[in-house]
This record gives structure tokens, sequence and C-alpha cells, in this order.
């Protein structure tokens, strides 16, 4: 991985990935990252676990829908957005003070424009292959209980190997032309 560092290219993972010292690391070897964090995480502040009780919400200054908190350290930020549920996040891809806007439906149908940090907008739109194919892997899923490890890579692969199928077939379902590989 000698020939990736300092080529400045932009990692997301999720929160089983995400650590303040993989963040830190990544960064002095010249790449970026971004991943969602979890509050009960030892690296993350004090000062920004919100838990979800409204009352302490109001008090830590989340008082509506779209509203967040940031910390930064050096060029890592942390964050806390108030969306349905408190989402908290790691970045050093952002410049902190950065937002954009996202649009949420709200239950009689309308929708609203709020504020989000650009972080987490870019975490949405790199992240959302990777959520879809979790959510076909749900559907497709094929059960199978097995002690050994190579099994459960097996089924993986086949149920990865189905989803992508799937994705192909739904893409050049309706193309004239026949495929080459």
């Amino acid at each position: 991985s000698q020939h990736l560092h300092g080529k400045y290219h932009h990692i997301y993972c999720d929160n089983y990935f995400t650590s303040a010292a993989l963040f830190q690391t990544l960064q002095e070897r010249g790449t970026y990252a971004c991943g969602m964090v979890r509050q009960t995480s030892k690296e993350f502040p004090q000062r920004l676990r919100v838990p979800k009780s409204k009352k302490v919400q109001k008090q830590k200054g989340l008082c509506q829908r779209g509203d967040f908190i940031i910390m930064q350290n050096n060029e890592m930020s942390a964050v806390t957005w108030l969306d349905n549920k408190v989402v908290t996040m790691l970045s050093t891809n952002c410049q902190p003070n950065e937002t954009t806007t996202t649009k949420r439906k709200l239950k009689d149908g309308s929708r609203i424009v709020i504020p989000c940090p650009t972080a987490l907008s870019l975490y949405s739109e790199s992240m959302r292959g990777v959520d879809h194919n979790y959510q076909l892997r749900g559907y497709y899923m094929v059960r199978s209980k097995s002690r050994k490890f190579y099994k459960h890579i097996f089924m993986l692969l086949l149920e990865l190997a189905i989803t992508n199928s799937f994705v192909l077939h739904s893409t050049y379902a309706n193309v004239s032309k026949p495929i080459t590989l």
C-alpha cells in the first residue's frame, strides 16, 4: 500500500472501522477519511455525546432537526448532527465549518430542507452503493449454519454474486444488443 500514500484519496467507512487513531494515521500518510462513529467509543469527545433524551439534546444545543455540534482537533473533526436520531461521525476530508442542505420527508408526505454538515453529505453519497448492497443481500440471503469459516466466506461470496447479477440484470434488461465480456 506504499504506492497509495500521499495521493490524498478519500476513504469512507462505517462505525466498525472508524477510530480517531486510524484517521490520524491515514491523515499523516496523505489519505482523507470519513466515517460514522459510535458515541460510546472511548475516542469520541465526551462533550459531543448526546443521549436519546430530548431534554438533554436541548441542553446540548440540539433543539431541532438539522442542528449540529462540531469539535476540531488539528485536521480531524467530530460531528454530532440531529436528524430523526442523533448521528455522530469523524472526518478528516472536509472543513468543519462547511455546510450544505439535505431534503427530508415528513410524516404527512411534505418535504423540508434542513442544514447538514458537508462531511455527512459526502459520506451519504459515497456509502449509498454499499448500503444498497447490504439491503439486497438481506432480500436474497442464503441461510446456512456452519462452524467452518470457509463455508461462511463461500456463502458471503454467493450472496454477493446473486446481488451483483441482479443489479446487472436490472441495468441491462432493456438493452437491445447483447453484452460482451
